[in-house]
């Protein structure tokens, strides 16, 4: 549990207008003052640790990471990951996706499918269906139907772009079943939530679901 400078840091925040709110832990600092299911919550846990993913060298690589993590575990995941960079020279782009074969991607660790999303994010990225440099200027659900046209790419992944790579606070990823778990946790409830059912649970943290969705998985984790 969160005790010490960080529950002080919560009880004494001054309280920011939300429009005005632009991190995660000013999110969370505004949620522990008005949202009393997520008070004890944010005292447990401590002030939201959602990391914006500035370390990954562009939108493209974000997107062929998050391909990488469908599906698994993140140790394994994060293996692989590390396969398909190595794989490319040390740098994902679109030229150095495009001269690495199936084999070598297959040999990282990439499952067929995989492959072949990650050959339809080039695809699309080359004949212009997909502009990732306007992804910015786009509303969420404009983001999402414009990423899962490419072949593989559904909404959780969307949405993990959307949180960590274009920074938006306000995403709720019904389809991630931590998050399910977490807020059926949270809430008290004996099952875990199905994913139409968890659609309306996260209204009450608007507009800051993504920092609901970390608490979420905080708990799902949390063995206790």
């Amino acid at each position: 549990m969160a005790t010490g400078p960080t529950a002080l840091k919560v009880s004494k925040a001054k309280l920011k207008n939300p429009l005005l709110i632009t991190s995660p832990q000013e999110a969370s600092l505004y949620l522990a003052q008005t949202n009393t299911s997520m008070a004890p919550i944010i005292k447990k846990y401590g002030l939201c640790e959602l990391k914006w993913r500035k370390d990954r060298h562009s939108r493209f690589a974000a997107l062929v990471e998050t391909i990488c993590f469908q599906q698994l575990a993140g140790n394994a995941a994060r293996t692989i990951h590390g396969r398909v960079v190595s794989a490319t020279g040390g740098r994902i782009t679109v030229e150095s996706i495009s001269s690495t074969s199936d084999e070598q991607l297959k040999s990282a660790g990439l499952s067929a499918n995989k492959i072949i999303s990650i050959r339809s994010l080039v695809e699309h990225i080359g004949n212009g269906k997909l502009k990732l440099s306007q992804v910015s200027k786009m509303s969420n659900d404009d983001v999402v139907e414009h990423l899962i046209q490419v072949k593989g790419i559904g909404p959780w992944s969307a949405h993990m772009f959307l949180m960590e790579r274009l920074q938006r606070l306000d995403i709720w990823p019904t389809g991630d079943y931590g998050v399910r778990v977490g807020i059926s946790k949270i809430l008290g409830k004996k099952e875990v939530v199905t994913e139409k059912q968890c659609l309306a649970l996260g209204d009450s943290c608007t507009p800051f679901r993504s920092v609901l969705a970390w608490y979420c998985w905080k708990s799902a984790d949390d063995k206790q």
